[in-house]
């Protein structure tokens, strides 16, 4: 950031090639995570571009010895203390040679279409976010009946935005909390959930409400109530 700055650059190339988004897509697809996930590392991200995503790492190494081009190694590269060396020194060699030797490719084939797909049902849930989502200046209220109606392909990524929007971070925010929403909509009203970054889901008479717990304000939270009429009139 600070080098673009200085040269009054535009764009930040990174390096990442084809094994890296396997590795990624094997790490996302363990932890547990939605499509976004799945789809791997973008090649486009605001200023961040990644040319060499549609290469192996072992074509790049091979032009690099071929015009004898010198380059480093990360000492930590071969070092399994890193949840991600694992899968790049065992996992993905094991399927290579057990299952099969065009493994790399065929994940980032799949990546590429699940990138178009989360593309498009990224669309569709702004349609069911202008129906049912609701910003009060203290936390974003969905809407039951608007939820309810929500294709359930679009529900998942409806609450992990939903959430985004509340904390400002997308990192950490795994299914299990996307889950814990989806459950505390067959709850009573009044029932809560903790989330990361000190968010709060509440059943509330019309849906969830989300928002940031605040100690100084947690009692007032406590209290947050939602005029009937004026919600269904905005969720119309």
């Amino acid at each position: 950031e600070e080098t673009l700055e200085k040269y009054h650059g535009t764009k930040i190339a990174l390096a990442h090639h084809q094994n890296d988004n396997a590795e990624t897509f094997m790490l996302n697809l363990a932890r547990g995570t939605g499509l976004r996930g799945l789809g791997g590392i973008s090649p486009v991200n605001g200023k961040v571009i990644r040319p060499l995503l549609c290469l192996k790492r072992e074509e790049i190494e091979s032009y690099l010895e071929q015009e004898g081009i010198p380059y480093c190694n990360d000492c930590t590269n071969q070092s399994d203390e890193y949840t991600r060396n694992r899968i790049r020194n065992h996992t993905i060699p094991y399927l290579q040679e057990q299952v099969n030797s065009k493994v790399i490719e065929h994940m980032n084939e799949t990546m590429e279409q699940i990138q178009k797909v989360q593309e498009f049902l990224e669309e569709q849930v702004q349609v069911y976010w202008q129906k049912g989502v609701v910003n009060d200046g203290r936390g974003y209220l969905i809407s039951e009946s608007i939820y309810l109606q929500t294709p359930e392909a679009i529900k998942p990524l409806l609450l992990k935005n939903v959430l985004i929007a509340v904390c400002g971070k997308e990192k950490d925010l795994e299914s299990v909390h996307v889950k814990q929403l989806q459950e505390l909509f067959q709850k009573q009203v009044g029932r809560k959930v903790d989330l990361p970054y000190q968010m709060e889901g509440k059943r509330v008479y019309q849906g969830i409400f989300i928002c940031v717990k605040d100690k100084e304000e947690k009692k007032h939270l406590d209290e947050v109530f939602f005029d009937v009429n004026d919600t269904e009139a905005r969720f119309e």
